[in-house]
């Protein structure tokens, strides 16, 4: 079947549409914390704001989906515990809490981890205050919605790989193992602080390059290998893109870590510091149950969400100049991530702000055919000899350097993805960017077109 005859015009709206309900819906967490409009304003826009989360925005992928049925659970769940304190029993907001929950974690497992310690929260909220079998009907209620939501992907993983969950590994569909493989303190704080780290990557090649030796000698401290398979999927190296699958968070980042260390010196403000434990247990048992990768800042957004309310706090306290200033600077500081998506690029200012900052790739990715030329001219700089098709860099250029390797990859149509809009590409192209940029994309048409079954007559 031709891509022109296919009916998914709208289908990035899924994702679009989960990304304006979790702009109201943290808004509305707000409210329950006890914010006014303004700060429930300030909320929403830093959840518009996400830089992961613009360019998921317009993606058929399930990490938005997720991250709106999680809010979707925290805010009943909060609603939960503000009637539990007052000796009142909700049976419509456990209901849909628990719905919100199963759904959230058929979407993504994670958020069955992010929303666990919430539970315990609400646990020990209905025993301190209700009868036991307020609870007991809570965890019944929370099961059966988990039991009719899971039974029919569990049953058909089983028919299919034997397996509830997934492929096993002698399946020949079984690509990669994302849980961990290694239990121990310092993997957790690895993986833990990896996660972290990785948005704190900006388009400046020495600044990367100092973070990257950094958690070099950290690792090295705790005696834990910092790339190794049991608890790598890919290598760490710190990084900035804009690209939907990887991108960071790296000003949200620097805000809620901000918050956090005022919150901590606090003396009130016990339900904000029970959020930040929730928050932080959540995003512990992430790191110790799943590998390090390059796209697990996608599925970390619950934490970035949950994040949003403790800094509301603490900018609550700022003058309306400030705060307003705060967001302006913020929805600026999107506008590339809303321009500039490497797969759905609208305005050419990827290459205009290479020239700019000097930034060459960290890792060359060449097309099949093409390596030796540019192993001639880039083997001081990129070490050919280790992966494919992407090879890493050896040295450290200086900023004249660079822009000489900037202008000499223009020169051989490196960057020619970059330079173009997105409406002017085929819809093939816009489709499988990456298979084209590799010279990939006639392979794939030849699987495809194998697996099409023929028509009899």
């Amino acid at each position: 079947m031709a891509l022109d005859s296919w009916n998914d015009h709208y289908v990035n709206l899924v994702q679009w549409i989960a990304m304006l309900g979790s702009v109201f819906v943290i808004g509305l967490v707000g409210k329950q914390f006890g914010f006014g409009r303004k700060m429930q304003l300030f909320l929403s826009v830093m959840q518009l704001t996400l830089p992961i989360g613009i360019l998921e925005s317009t993606t058929t992928q399930n990490d938005y989906i997720a991250n709106f049925l999680f809010l979707s659970f925290l805010y009943f769940g909060i609603v939960i515990i503000k009637q539990t304190r007052k000796e009142i029993f909700d049976y419509k907001s456990v209901g849909w809490m628990a719905l919100a929950l199963a759904l959230g974690g058929f979407n993504k497992y994670t958020v069955l981890l992010f929303g666990f310690p919430i539970c315990i929260w609400i646990g020990v909220e209905l025993l301190k205050n209700l009868p036991l079998k307020y609870s007991i009907y809570t965890v019944l209620t929370a099961l059966l919605l988990l039991i009719v939501v899971f039974t029919p992907f569990f049953k058909r993983n089983y028919d299919l790989f034997d397996n509830v969950l997934s492929s096993t590994k002698e399946s020949p569909l079984f690509t990669e193992e994302v849980a961990t493989e290694r239990k121990c303190i310092g993997c957790v704080v690895s993986v833990t602080l990896k996660n972290l780290t990785g948005h704190l990557g900006l388009p400046v090649q020495s600044y990367n390059e100092a973070i990257d030796k950094a958690v070099a000698v950290f690792h090295q401290l705790i005696g834990i290998p910092l790339n190794t398979p049991e608890l790598n999927v890919d290598d760490y190296y710190t990084r900035f893109g804009i690209q939907e699958d990887m991108s960071h968070n790296p000003w949200h980042f620097i805000l809620i870590c901000v918050g956090i260390v005022w919150l901590l010196f606090q003396k009130k403000h016990g339900n904000f510091k029970l959020l930040l434990l929730c928050a932080v247990v959540g995003f512990v048992l992430f790191s110790a149950l799943i590998k390090y990768q390059i796209y697990n800042t996608r599925v970390i957004m619950p934490f970035f969400s949950m994040g949003f309310v403790w800094t509301g706090l603490m900018v609550n306290l700022w003058t309306n100049k400030w705060r307003n200033g705060l967001m302006v600077l913020f929805l600026l500081a999107g506008l590339p991530y809303l321009y500039t998506n490497y797969n759905k690029n609208l305005l050419p200012l990827r290459q205009w702000s290479k020239y700019v900052l000097g930034y060459i790739p960290p890792f060359l990715c060449v097309k099949e055919g093409q390596i030796e030329k540019y192993q001639n001219q880039f083997g001081a700089i990129y070490d050919f000899g280790k992966g494919t098709p992407c090879y890493p860099l050896k040295s450290s250029p200086n900023y004249i350097q660079r822009l000489s390797v900037v202008s000499q990859l223009q020169a051989l149509g490196y960057y020619k993805n970059e330079e173009m809009a997105f409406w002017r590409k085929s819809r093939e192209e816009n489709y499988f960017t990456e298979m084209y940029d590799l010279g990939l994309y006639s392979d794939l048409k030849t699987i495809v077109a194998a697996l099409i079954p023929k028509r009899k007559g």
